[in-house]
């Protein structure tokens, strides 16, 4: 999970695990604390057109992975790999999720 700012701390709190934009893209955010997530890291996957040479060659170059949608339209498919990639990662949160209302029923979460 990518996050920044007060979005970040808010979820450290809650106790998930996160990791700063910044960290991520290795470029620090602007003063102000503007235009922290437009970046090539996480925008190229979702608008880069794997269909252009060009343009994959620098998606690849900068190992920069497509998103599902642009799995689906380079391949045809998800491949193995991404499905469980995101089922892992889609039940380790909704563990999490039905562990804090469990707790929150039983008393613990108070």
């Amino acid at each position: 999970m990518l996050g920044s700012g007060g979005t970040a701390e808010a979820v450290r709190k809650l106790g998930f695990n996160i990791l700063e934009v910044s960290e991520y893209t290795q470029v620090l955010e602007m003063p102000g604390g503007l235009v922290k997530t437009l970046h090539p890291k996480i925008h190229g996957g979702i608008l880069g057109d794997w269909k252009d040479p060009e343009q994959r060659k620098y998606l690849e170059a900068n190992e920069i992975e497509p998103d599902v949608v642009g799995e689906l339209e380079r391949k045809g498919h998800v491949g193995n790999e991404l499905r469980q990639l995101l089922a892992r990662e889609a039940f380790v949160l909704t563990a999490d999720y039905d562990k804090a209302i469990r707790d929150y029923l039983t008393g613990q979460g108070l």
